[in-house]
């Protein structure tokens, strides 16, 4: 009879994996919101482990995109990946519970879809909900992350909504034009950024999508931040300038 080493050969390695799946893990869980940051000295320091393995657990960490690192500091923060996946159950949450029902009324109101976003990082938007006119029912979109720029009106929302000193950094970066007119002169967006949050609401006239316009507003939460964004969305060829200002005032009055 031949020996059966398979299922002894694995044990090992199963256990090693299993190991390095815990240390990984309980790196990550030294994150919350009193040590949103962390160095990696600070990280070698509190888990215990060797300056490789904990920079071989934040490479690996980093490429699956659970940990983001600075690149002036060199500090880790959470990355999108494990945003996405706190996110969810966000539909329990108060957020939805009271986002939903004015999404509904946007949308009869407009006749429109209404999109409700959350900023996961800097140039990263996740969208929760979404509700059609025809559906007018919330629809789970939870998971669906865009990198937009500065060219949808919930990027617009966010960044306007910031104190001014961190708009230079962002205005600094070259914008990528995703379409004709998409604007990306820095100026320009300055002076759209100053109007968004003086007027309240933000307008994308086919800059993102050249089939679609939208008009977004601030979700503001208790310590009056701005924790969302909600957007209508309309084809271009009803994007007229009388659509865009009835739109503009229903966003207002949710």
């Amino acid at each position: 009879m031949t020996p059966d080493t398979g299922s002894a050969a694995a044990t090992p390695a199963g256990s090693r994996t299993s190991r390095t799946l815990e240390k990984g893990l309980r790196l990550l869980g030294l994150f919350d919101a009193e040590h949103p940051q962390w160095s990696l000295r600070e990280l070698r320091e509190a888990t215990g482990e060797s300056k490789t393995t904990v920079l071989r657990l934040t490479t690996t960490l980093e490429s699956l995109g659970y940990l983001t690192r600075e690149t002036r500091s060199g500090r880790f923060r959470l990355g999108a990946s494990i945003v996405k996946l706190s996110y969810v159950s966000l539909s329990h949450t108060e957020l939805m519970r009271i986002a939903v029902p004015h999404m509904r009324r946007l949308s009869n109101a407009t006749g429109q879809a209404v999109d409700l976003a959350v900023e996961i990082e800097q140039d990263s938007l996740m969208t929760l909900y979404d509700v059609t006119p025809r559906l007018l029912h919330s629809q789970p979109a939870i998971g669906r992350i865009t990198h937009p720029g500065l060219t949808t009106a919930a990027s617009k929302i966010f960044l306007a909504f910031r104190p001014e000193e961190t708009w230079d950094e962002v205005l600094a970066q070259p914008v990528r034009a995703v379409t004709g007119r998409t604007i990306t002169d820095a100026d320009r967006l300055r002076e759209q950024l100053l109007r968004v949050r003086q007027e309240g609401v933000a307008f994308d006239t086919a800059e993102s999508n050249i089939e679609l316009g939208g008009v977004g507003g601030p979700v503001f939460g208790p310590a009056g931040r701005v924790v969302a964004a909600l957007s209508v969305v309309s084809p271009i060829e009803r994007f007229t300038s009388s659509e865009m200002a009835a739109q503009a005032d229903a966003v207002r009055e949710v």
